[in-house]
C-alpha cells in the first residue's frame, strides 16, 4: 500500500481476539443467538421495534455460517433453511 500521508479507516470487523478456543466461540455464539431469536420473537409478537436485533441476529448467523464450514452439522442446506425463516420473518 502506497504511503501517501493519508490515514486509511479500518473497516468494521468482529474482534476474535478475545476468544483462545474456535469450540468456546462456537458454543458462545449459538448461545448468543438463541437469546438474540428468543428475544426477537417476543419483540415481534408485541409488534415493537426489531431491526437492531434483527442485524445482531444476521451477524450472529454470518458468524455461525463460517464457523460451521468445519464441522460436519448443522450443513449448508441447514443454514440455507436458517435464512430463509429468517428472511421470512418465521421467528418461532
Amino acid at each position: 500500500m502506497p504511503d501517501n500521508g493519508t490515514v486509511t479507516k479500518r473497516s468494521t470487523r468482529t474482534n476474535l481476539d478475545f476468544y483462545h478456543s474456535p469450540t468456546q466461540l462456537r458454543f458462545d455464539s449459538w448461545n448468543r443467538l438463541e437469546e438474540y431469536t428468543s428475544r426477537l420473537r417476543e419483540k415481534h409478537m408485541r409488534k415493537a421495534d426489531v431491526a437492531a436485533l434483527s442485524r445482531k441476529i444476521r451477524d450472529a448467523i454470518t458468524l455461525l455460517e463460517i464457523i460451521e464450514n468445519y464441522s460436519a452439522f448443522p450443513s449448508q442446506e441447514d443454514f440455507q433453511l436458517l435464512w430463509q425463516l429468517f428472511d421470512q420473518k418465521d421467528f418461532e
